[in-house]
């Protein structure tokens, strides 16, 4: 039987040919329809798709290699601000349908005037830490409330909280990030134990509050290579 990492990458290898042509074609389309904005639009938004796919797909070759113990963590400079911004655009349809209220702060100012913060870490995780609990935070979430996100930090540590409005249910609170564990039907439980796994990897950690009314999921990273660009 095919498993764990030998089927991780079986499937990488096989999607990674027709996201490839999904992306060639998106690309053309930008090319050649430049004078069409809505085109245009629609073209950057499945190539900006295409290539989540292929982190997604980096993804399961790492978490794999985290449960079995071969994962190795080379490090590089990565621009915090422009991955927030793509995963805000991403989800963008989401909260309205919801009609969520979305704060995002970076260093206690919004996103469009605050400052460049360089992570030293790995693109595919930085992302999947992010992508995960923001999607968590947004499903979770009572329709007409405020989601918050803020992005800050403290000494030599860079500090991600998210908040939603929306309890976790008593009997999944000590079992938050374990696997496979879901309050939505529709679920499947492996959001936050992403987002705890790939805490890790970097040498941070992952944590959640509930009560009143609120969710917070607050996830700290060390920075071990370069400094932070304030």
């Amino acid at each position: 039987m095919i498993e764990g990492e030998n089927l991780a990458r079986i499937l990488q290898n096989q999607l990674k040919s027709p996201v490839s042509g999904i992306l060639s074609l998106a690309q053309l389309i930008l090319l050649e329809g430049a004078s069409n904005p809505d085109l245009r639009d629609y073209a950057q938004s499945i190539y900006d798709r295409g290539q989540r796919m292929l982190t997604v797909m980096d993804n399961l070759v790492d978490l794999d290699r985290m449960e079995r113990g071969t994962f190795v963590l080379q490090r590089e400079p990565l621009v915090v601000n422009t991955l927030v911004d793509q995963i805000l655009r991403d989800y963008e349809r989401l909260l309205k349908l919801k009609g969520l209220t979305m704060k995002v702060s970076i260093q206690g100012l919004p996103l469009g005037n605050a400052p460049l913060l360089t992570f030293w870490g790995k693109e595919n995780l930085l992302w999947g830490i992010f992508e995960n609990a923001f999607r968590n935070a947004l499903e979770a979430a009572s329709s007409g409330t405020l989601v918050e996100l803020c992005v800050e930090l403290s000494g030599d540590q860079l500090v991600v909280s998210l908040e939603n409005g929306g309890e976790v249910p008593f009997e999944l609170r000590d079992r938050f990030f374990d696997p496979f564990l879901s309050s939505k039907p529709e679920g499947a439980g492996v959001g936050t134990y992403v987002v705890r796994s790939f805490a890790r990897a970097l040498d941070g950690e992952a944590t959640m509050e509930t009560g009143q009314g609120r969710t917070t999921v607050r996830i700290t990273l060390p920075q071990h290579e370069g400094v932070l660009d304030v």
